[in-house]
């Protein structure tokens, strides 16, 4: 099995977060253009979201590492206001505001 230091998982685990954030922004345009939440593009980015942010924490658990998720703070994301906004929109949206 590879060994990665922390630094090397912690990059990683970054990308699929960064992954994440991305898919759950254009799954959010989607449904903001019009698309309903049931329309199996829909449905299947949601999948792929949880994939990406499943494989963050998988990563960041890995044995190898000496750190975990709770190691890194609340949130790795670079642009946090971005993000909190992105659940927000996603929030209203599923409340139907």
């Amino acid at each position: 099995m590879a060994r990665f230091s922390d630094d090397q998982l912690i990059a990683i685990a970054q990308q699929f977060h960064d992954l994440s954030i991305m898919v759950s922004q254009f799954r959010l345009d989607r449904i903001h253009g019009g698309v309903p939440l049931d329309d199996p593009g829909i449905v299947q980015l949601l999948g792929l979201q949880r994939t990406l942010l499943t494989k963050r924490l998988v990563v960041l658990l890995h044995p190898s590492s000496k750190r975990n998720a709770r190691g890194r703070g609340s949130s790795s994301c670079s642009d946090h206001g971005s993000h909190q906004r992105g659940h927000k929109r996603n929030q209203n949206a599923a409340s139907g505001q």
